[in-house]
């Protein structure tokens, strides 16, 4: 979900990924990921909080900060 203003009201917008791939390994997961948060990137440049909620493990989410550097980078 992301919610951002337009104009005068706030939007909110929701989406949901499902993958085929049955690795679990952080790589695999951000791989996944990297196509849904450059959309977001792409339509809303000023992004200050971002939630990303699993059903999977934590440490799938581990080096979320390296990835976030990477996508934001040119």
């Amino acid at each position: 979900m992301r919610s951002f203003k337009n104009d005068t009201s706030l939007q909110t917008v929701s989406f949901a990924t499902v993958s085929d791939n049955l690795h679990h390994q952080v790589q695999a997961v951000w791989g996944h990921l990297k196509s849904a948060l450059q959309k977001i990137l792409s339509t809303r440049h000023h992004v200050n909080t971002l939630h990303v909620l699993s059903d999977g493990p934590k440490s799938q989410f581990r080096n979320r900060r390296g990835v976030l550097k990477e996508l934001l980078m040119p």
